[in-house]
């Protein structure tokens, strides 16, 4: 998951961690049952997956995994993650102040494992990720419905009112937008072919059900290829008894349970991002290290509003963390790239009239794209000005702060013109009366703009 946050003056970032995630989730994540595996292989490399001859990539295998299972939660709560007996090759992170509950036999980190318990290094508790909400692409509903017998051969995009029985896709890239549930038992599946290059999934829930021996994508076993959104309306996901997944799943309104098994392990392989995590029985979860370059940008909050005098100079900026950024480019009113601005920082200078307006960043990697909430840049020629007022009634002296229309200006104080106090902050145009002003023998006022 990628966290990005518009900043001025390259001051304030998100904090989010320098590798790409396994599992994250808004809240509470809790592993049970007899013994949950969470690790990591590649499939892009012979050295850490098993080689598919022909298909030029690679599946699992426990032979060459490797210790990327990171796992992170924005809680901060006491046991924000209650992981039991878990083996976890990889980091964990929680919210600011949070913790991590781990039995004796439990372990969290490098692979192999070097003895027990939560390893030197492989903790942090400074966690800041975001999880925008996924919205439908516009003209969703009215896409070509699918067929009758659940079989897509042609690459587009489709509707459904819901999935209860076996749905084949045969085809290189088609996106599909579920209306309703999905519910698959013994001996229904999801099938996808090995000449698909990118599936998608939209579900407006409120429930997906993968119970007995489902799979998920089981022929082409390669989690780039699937990807699952939950819209805001998809409640709960459930896979359990031997069902089996693989791909990517993005569901941030959505809990999320995986269990069943009985002594068998279960295979989830890909990357899973939702509101929260209970993964019971003997759950095997493996991450792919190639889809950091696959997985969902997500923006922070950014600052709404920036003000800077003519003529001067302003850097805006952006923090991104949890995955691969491989392209990034600043756009000025939403539609105007600016000229070599394909960094995270942007420095304007020498700042003209012509220069105010919103400026924005786009990031992408190979399967997505987002763009971060704009911040308002105001140009002022006076960024303030104090006009002296009548005394109040009580006699006490005051004036009018008037600058920017809307922008927050400080009022200090000093009796020397070198120790300024604080005395109020408000947005222009306002009146500032000193009630205090007989406390001492002679003040000065200034105001300042206060971002």
């Amino acid at each position: 998951m990628l966290g990005l946050l518009l900043f001025s003056g390259l001051s304030s970032v998100v904090a989010a961690p320098p590798y790409p995630l396994a599992i994250a989730c808004a809240t509470k994540i809790d592993f049970k049952g007899n013994a949950v595996l969470v690790d990591s292989f590649d499939s892009t490399t012979n050295t850490a997956s098993q080689w598919i001859s022909g298909w030029g990539f690679g599946i699992y295998t426990s032979a060459k995994a490797r210790g990327n299972g990171n796992v992170a939660t924005h809680s901060s709560q006491t046991n924000a993650c209650h992981f039991g007996p878990a083996i976890i090759f990889g980091h964990v992170a929680t919210g600011e102040g949070g913790s991590v509950a781990l039995d004796d036999s439990g372990y969290v980190g490098p692979r192999p494992q070097t003895g027990m318990g939560l390893q030197p290094g492989y903790f942090s508790s400074d966690m800041d990720l975001g999880f925008p909400e996924v919205r439908l692409p516009a003209g969703a509903s009215d896409w070509q419905k699918v067929s009758a017998n659940n079989v897509i051969t042609n690459s587009g995009c489709y509707w459904m009112a819901g999935i209860s029985n076996s749905l084949t896709i045969d085809a290189s890239n088609v996106t599909i937008y579920v209306a309703g549930n999905i519910s698959l038992v013994v001996p229904q599946n999801i099938t996808i072919s090995t000449n698909a290059n990118r599936v998608v999934l939209y579900v407006a829930g409120p429930v997906i059900d993968f119970h007995g021996i489902g799979n998920v994508n089981n022929r082409l076993l390669k989690a780039a290829t699937f990807s699952l959104y939950g819209l805001p309306t998809l409640d709960r996901i459930d896979i359990s008894g031997n069902a089996a997944f693989v791909g990517m799943i993005y569901a941030p309104q959505t809990s999320f349970e995986i269990g069943g098994g009985g002594n068998n392990t279960q295979d989830f392989i890909g990357s899973l991002m939702v509101k929260s995590i209970l993964l019971n029985g003997k759950t095997g979860f493996h991450f792919d290290e190639s889809l950091a370059d696959h997985m969902p940008l997500g923006t922070g909050e950014p600052v709404p509003v920036r003000v800077a005098r003519l003529g001067g100079d302003l850097a805006l900026g952006a923090s991104v963390g949890g995955g691969s950024i491989l392209g990034c480019q600043w756009f000025f009113n939403q539609t105007n790239a600016v000229s070599g601005a394909t960094n995270l920082s942007l420095s304007l200078t020498n700042l003209q009239p012509a220069a105010a307006g919103s400026y924005c960043l786009v990031a992408t990697n190979f399967s997505y794209a987002i763009t971060s909430p704009p911040c308002q840049l105001m140009v002022a020629a006076d960024n303030i000005s104090l006009l002296l007022a009548p005394k109040n009634s009580a006699n006490h002296p005051g004036f009018t702060v008037a600058g920017v229309e809307g922008v927050s200006y400080s009022v200090e104080t000093s009796s020397n013109l070198l120790d300024w106090l604080p005395l109020t902050t408000n947005q222009a145009p306002f009146v500032f009366t000193d009630s205090n002003a007989n406390l001492s023998p002679q003040r000065f006022y200034r105001s300042l703009y206060a971002p």
